[in-house]
C-alpha cells in the first residue's frame, strides 16, 4: 500500500470539529501519523499551518499581529531550507519568537479564565465576550505549536522523545479549557456528576444528534437513554384531569432551557477542547512512538484535497 492510499484512509473522528465554522477540514492531528510497511511516518502539514494563518491574520487583535505574522514568517523561511546548518539558525530563531508569544498567550489565557470566573451568575453575555476572546487566544496558540512542531520534526523528529515544553504547554492549557467547559456544561468536579440544570440534559431530549460530541468530554460519559433516565427518577407527580374531567396523574420532567449565548459557549469550549486533545495526542506518539519524517510531495497535494472536500 503506498503512503498516498493511506491518507485517502484517514478517518474521520467525532474529535475534529472545531475547524468546520472556519470554512476548511482538517483531520485529527494525531492522524497526520501514518503507517506505511510497518513504520510510522508524519506526514508534511505545512498545508494546514498555511490555511490557519491565512483564516486567523484577519480575527487576531494587533497587540499579538505583529509577533504572530514574525513566528509564522520564521516558520516559513526556515521549510523553505534543506541544508540541516542553514535549518538549524532559522529554527533557533523562530523558538525564541515561539516562546515569547506563548508566554504572552498563556497571561492573555489566564486573565480569561480569571475574567470568566469572577462574572456573577447569569450574566451570559459577559462570560460570551471573555469566550470568543478564549477563542482567538487558543487559535494562535495552536498556530504556533503547529509551527513548532513541524519545524522540530523536519529538523529532528527523534527530540520529540526528550521533550517537555511543548507537552506542558499543551497540558497547561487543556487544563484551562476543561475547567471553562465543565462550568459550562453543569459538570461538578466537586461531586463527579451532572448538576441538576446541567446543559447536557437539555441536549439529550432537544438534540440528540449532537449530544454525543459533548457528553464524551465528560469523565464518566451517559448516554442519551441513561441521562433521560436519571430525569425521569428525578420526576414527580402531578395529580390533574384529563380532557373528560377524569383524575390522572402526569410525571413531569425539569430540565432548564439555556439561551442562544450558553449554547455557543458550550459549543466553542467544546471545539477547542477537542482540537487541544488531537493536539496532545499527536505529541504522545512523537514522544512515545518510533516515527519517520515524510516530506513526500505526493502527500501534501492529498492532504490539500482533503481539506478542501
Amino acid at each position: 500500500m503506498s503512503k498516498e492510499e493511506l491518507f485517502l484512509g484517514i478517518r474521520k473522528s467525532n474529535g475534529q470539529i472545531g475547524y468546520l465554522s472556519e470554512g476548511i477540514k482538517i483531520p485529527d492531528f494525531f492522524n497526520l501519523i501514518q503507517k506505511d510497511n510497518q513504520k510510522d511516518f508524519l506526514i508534511d502539514f505545512a498545508p494546514i499551518i498555511e490555511e490557519l494563518h491565512s483564516i486567523h491574520q484577519k480575527q487576531i487583535d494587533k497587540n499579538i499581529l505583529e509577533q504572530y505574522n514574525s513566528v509564522y514568517n520564521y516558520w516559513q523561511e526556515s521549510a523553505s531550507y534543506s541544508k540541516i546548518e542553514i535549518k538549524i539558525p532559522k529554527f533557533e530563531s523562530l523558538s525564541k519568537s515561539s516562546n515569547e508569544l506563548i508566554a504572552k498567550l498563556n497571561s492573555r489565557i489566564n486573565q480569561h479564565l480569571k475574567d470568566f470566573q469572577s462574572t456573577r451568575f447569569r450574566q451570559e453575555d459577559k462570560k460570551y465576550d471573555i469566550v470568543k476572546l478564549l477563542e482567538k487566544d487558543c487559535n494562535i496558540y495552536i498556530d504556533i505549536l503547529l509551527c513548532f512542531i513541524h519545524s522540530k520534526a523536519s529538523l529532528e523528529i527523534e527530540s520529540f522523545k526528550n521533550d517537555k515544553i511543548l507537552d506542558s504547554y499543551c497540558r497547561d492549557t487543556l487544563k484551562i479549557i476543561k475547567d471553562l467547559y465543565f462550568d459550562v456544561v453543569g459538570y461538578s468536579t466537586y461531586s463527579k456528576d451532572l448538576n441538576d440544570n446541567s446543559l447536557l440534559y437539555y441536549f439529550a431530549f432537544t438534540k440528540d444528534n449532537e449530544l454525543k460530541s459533548y457528553i464524551n468530554l465528560i469523565p464518566f460519559p451517559e448516554d442519551t437513554q441513561d441521562l433521560r433516565l436519571i430525569l425521569l427518577d428525578k420526576a414527580y407527580p402531578t395529580s390533574t384531569y384529563n380532557n373528560f374531567n377524569e383524575p390522572i396523574t402526569k410525571i413531569e420532567i425539569e430540565y432548564s432551557n439555556p439561551n442562544h449565548k450558553v449554547l455557543e459557549m458550550a459549543k466553542i469550549l467544546r471545539n477547542l477542547y477537542y482540537k487541544f486533545l488531537s493536539l496532545s495526542e499527536l505529541l504522545k506518539n512523537l514522544k512515545e512512538n518510533n516515527v519517520e519524517w515524510s516530506n513526500d510531495s505526493s502527500l501534501n497535494e492529498k492532504l490539500i484535497e482533503y481539506m478542501k472536500k
